[in-house]
């Protein structure tokens, strides 16, 4: 079996190149949180803590949490940024 050497610049091009593909990919479908003010659209996605985008419409806020989505799903494959998620409770 023969060895390749990589190159750190080669890595990382193939890494971006992965990553453009996973991009044109459907990773999988998310339920997300609308709220809409004068300003535009907030939006979330529940079962990814802390992934958030915003809009001036609703398709622009929309586009904004799917890539919010893909850059969570990165960091968390890549195993860094995500120290640790919990929940708590207050009372208002």
């Amino acid at each position: 079996m023969a060895t390749t050497a990589v190159r750190p610049d080669a890595a990382a091009s193939a890494k971006a190149q992965r990553g453009v593909t996973r991009r044109s990919a459907t990773i999988g479908t998310f339920r997300v949180a609308l709220v809409e003010s004068e300003e535009g659209f907030a939006v979330s996605c529940p079962a990814l803590p802390g992934c958030h985008s915003q809009g001036k419409t609703r398709n622009a806020a929309l586009t904004g949490i799917k890539d919010a989505i893909r850059e969570w799903l990165d960091v968390a494959e890549e195993g860094k940024g995500l120290l640790r998620v919990s929940e708590a409770r207050v009372t208002v």
